[in-house]
C-alpha cells in the first residue's frame, strides 16, 4: 500500500518510510542518506509524495542555508548520496542550516494555539552542543511582537502577538540522539518531548491566544533568524514532521524505525 505513497528513485531508504508511524498524517520526511531526498546538489528533498496537509511535495523540499543558491549558511554533507547507511549525514555548525523558501499554511500556523504536530530527529548533538543551540525554528526573535515557536537546547516555545509558553524541563545530553517534539494546543499539558524513545508530557498549560497570524518567517531546521544559533559539531541524519502529535506507542515506533541503519 504504502509503496504508492511514496516515489521510487536510485536507492530509497523504503523500509524506514513504511516504518514510521502515523502514516496518514505524514507531512515530510528527509533523509540524508536517500538519494531521492539529497542526490549530491539543490535541495533536500521530501520523500513523502502526498503529504498530509494538502500540499505538494515539493513545498517541502529544504533549501541549504539563507538563499537558493550556495553561501557560508550551508551544511557540509558527508558521505556517498543514497548510501543509505550511518555515514551519510549533514555536518552542523553554529552558523549553518536549513530552511523552506516559503511557508505551507500548515508550518505558517504551527505556533497557533490550536495547533497540532510532531517534529522528528535523528541527530548527533556532539560532545559539546552548548546551550543555544535550535532543532527548528520559525521565529525572527526579539520579542512578544513576532510569531512562530522554536525547538531550543533545553526547552520549546511557541511566541504569538502577546505570550509565550515554554517548555523547560528536558537535558538533550550529548552525542547521538532519537528526538521528538509535540505540540497539542488542545491538550492538557500541550507540550511533549521524546529523548531515544521515551516520552515525556509537560504539565505547562496552552495560554496561547494567537489562531489567525502566520509565522513571521519560514521554517528553519538546524538554526534560527541569522544563523548565528546553530547545533556547533552536530550531524544531521534525519527530519520527519507529521500534522499531529505523537502517541507513546507512535514515538516509540519512531524511535524504532532507524535502529537497522544505526545499530542501537
Amino acid at each position: 500500500m504504502f509503496s504508492m505513497m511514496f516515489a521510487s528513485a536510485g536507492r530509497r531508504s523504503q523500509s524506514i518510510l513504511d516504518s514510521l508511524p502515523a502514516q496518514a498524517n505524514l507531512v515530510s520526511f528527509w533523509d540524508a542518506a536517500d538519494s531521492g531526498s539529497w542526490s549530491g546538489s539543490g535541495t533536500w528533498n521530501n520523500l513523502v509524495t502526498s503529504p498530509a496537509d494538502g500540499a505538494a511535495q515539493s513545498a517541502y523540499n529544504l533549501q541549504l542555508g539563507s538563499t537558493s543558491g550556495s553561501d557560508a549558511n550551508d551544511p557540509t554533507f558527508s558521505g556517498t548520496p543514497g548510501g543509505l547507511s550511518s555515514s551519510e549525514y549533514w555536518s552542523l555548525s553554529a552558523t549553518t542550516g536549513f530552511e523552506l523558501p516559503a511557508n505551507t499554511t500548515f508550518t505558517a500556523s504551527m505556533h497557533h494555539g490550536d495547533a497540532e504536530w510532531e517534529l522528528g530527529y535523528i541527530v548527533d548533538l556532539g560532545s559539546t552542543p552548548g546551550t543555544n543551540w535550535y532543532l527548528a525554528s520559525t521565529i525572527t526573535g526579539g520579542g512578544f511582537g513576532n510569531r512562530g515557536f522554536y525547538n531550543y537546547a533545553t526547552f520549546s516555545q511557541y511566541l504569538a502577538a502577546s505570550s509565550s509558553n515554554v517548555l523547560t524541563s528536558w537535558t538533550p545530553g550529548t552525542g547521538f540522539k532519537r528526538f521528538t517534539w509535540g505540540f497539542d494546543g488542545d491538550a492538557t499539558g500541550p507540550w511533549q518531548y521524546s529523548i531515544d524513545g521515551t516520552q515525556t508530557t509537560n504539565s505547562t498549560s496552552n495560554t496561547n491566544p494567537d489562531t489567525s497570524s502566520t509565522a513571521d518567517r519560514t521554517l528553519m531546521i538546524a538554526n534560527s533568524n541569522g544563523y548565528t544559533l546553530g547545533i556547533p559539531n552536530g550531524k544531521l541524519y534525519a527530519v520527519v514532521l507529521w500534522n499531529k502529535r505523537l502517541s507513546s506507542a507512535e514515538v516509540t515506533t519512531f524511535n524504532d524505525a532507524f535502529s537497522g541503519r544505526f545499530g542501537y
